[in-house]
Order: structure tokens, then C-alpha cells, then sequence
């Protein structure tokens, strides 16, 4: 391996360990924003803004292919860890399952009032109403 080669390594090994430490040591139920993040590893490894424009993409890269991290888009988006993702993934199916399960046993119940026979009070003999 060229001596090129192997500076370019070791400054983008710098740049990923010091991007997994943060990420291990963020702890918030609210998502990370990947600008926020490439923000605090510039301002660890001292990176000015044209160094911290180069390595946005590193960093970005290194998220998309890291197996503990994801990275999510739209409003709500960040990053998150893939466990917390499956997590809410399974809960959202299940929350689905008992609603549909809900739903079924509601319009059991209004199919067995509606074609439950009911007492006509019209048609039932005045007679019979005084006994009441």
C-alpha cells in the first residue's frame, strides 16, 4: 500500500472514531441531525469549514453503511439506532394487529345487536301493557 494511500486511511480512521465516539456517547430520545453531528466532530478534531465540508460526505458515508446506525429523512428524520428503529417498527405492527382485532370484535357486536330479534312494544296489546 502507497504512503498516500495509508495517510488518507489513517486521517478517515481519525475522523470515524471520533464520529462513533460521539454517537455512542449521545444519549437523547430525540434524533441527531447528521449537520449537527459533522458540527461536533468538527469542532473535536478542530476541523476548519473547508475541512468540514470535505469530511460531510465521509461522515454521511460512514453513517449509511455503519450496521448500528441509520440514518432517517423527513420531518421527524436523523440519526437513530437500528435497534430503536425495529423497535418502533414492531410496535407500530402490533398497535395495527390489536386495532384491526378491535375493529373485528366492534362489528361482531353491532352484527349480533342488529340481528337480535327485539320486542315490538307497538304491536303488543294494551291489555298486556297494564300487567306492566
Amino acid at each position: 500500500m502507497s504512503e498516500a494511500i495509508k495517510l488518507v486511511l489513517e486521517d478517515l480512521e481519525s475522523v470515524f472514531s471520533v464520529t462513533e465516539s460521539i454517537l455512542e456517547e449521545y444519549d437523547s430520545n430525540i434524533r441527531l441531525q447528521v449537520p449537527v453531528l459533522v458540527e461536533m466532530v468538527a469542532t473535536k478534531l478542530k476541523l476548519d469549514e473547508k475541512q468540514k465540508r470535505l469530511y460531510d460526505p465521509v461522515i454521511r458515508l460512514f453513517l449509511k453503511k455503519h450496521p448500528d446506525w441509520n440514518i432517517s429523512t423527513g420531518a421527524k428524520g436523523g440519526i437513530e439506532r437500528v435497534s430503536d428503529k425495529l423497535n418502533r417498527e414492531n410496535n407500530k405492527k402490533q398497535k395495527a394487529v390489536v386495532k384491526s382485532q378491535l375493529k373485528a370484535q366492534i362489528e361482531a357486536k353491532a352484527i349480533d345487536i342488529i340481528t337480535t330479534p327485539q320486542l315490538d312494544v307497538s304491536q303488543t296489546p294494551e291489555s298486556d301493557l297494564d300487567d306492566l
